[in-house]
């Protein structure tokens, strides 16, 4: 799923390196043929593969993303809102992580609350709280929101 991220970055690179202002590589976003599945690749594929790079400091991996993101509730629910996390994925991913019972409440609960209302309620936060500017995660979060969007 990750290839390049693996080529690239499976040990460190031999000399030094050159950042571009302006990337030159564009995303064809929304035709993935992994997006049924984006809830194991981010919670826990993604995650997986940047962590094991053992020349990177941890500081620099928690940069790229967090060790384990389902923890996090906030993240949850942002996953809910977008449709990408329901109880299917509570059962075939968090149910048996989860090591208490308070745990995995609420890791049912956020599975099981209604989505349209969370995702409006992250697209208001996002966009009049945080006053954040157009943002991958605000796009997946209005397209999510649309009705016969699909997850």
């Amino acid at each position: 799923m990750f290839v390049h991220v693996a080529v690239i970055f499976q040990s460190p690179l031999p000399d030094h390196v050159l950042l571009m202002a302006h990337p030159w590589i564009v995303i064809r976003y929304g035709n993935a043929l992994w997006t049924p599945r984006s809830f194991e690749i981010w919670m826990f594929r993604f995650p997986e593969l940047i962590w094991s790079f053992s020349d990177f400091a941890e500081w620099a991996k928690k940069k790229a993303v967090a060790r384990e993101p389902w923890r996090s509730s906030g993240q949850l629910l942002i996953e809910r809102a977008m449709g990408h996390y329901s109880i299917e994925e509570y059962n075939r991913w968090l149910k048996v992580r989860f090591p208490s019972a308070m745990q995995r409440l609420f890791g049912r609960l956020i599975a099981a609350a209604p989505a349209a209302p969370l995702n409006w309620l992250a697209r208001f936060i996002t966009k009049w709280v945080f006053r954040k500017s157009p943002s991958m995660t605000l796009y997946d979060l209005e397209r999510a929101g649309q009705p016969n969007a699909a997850p």
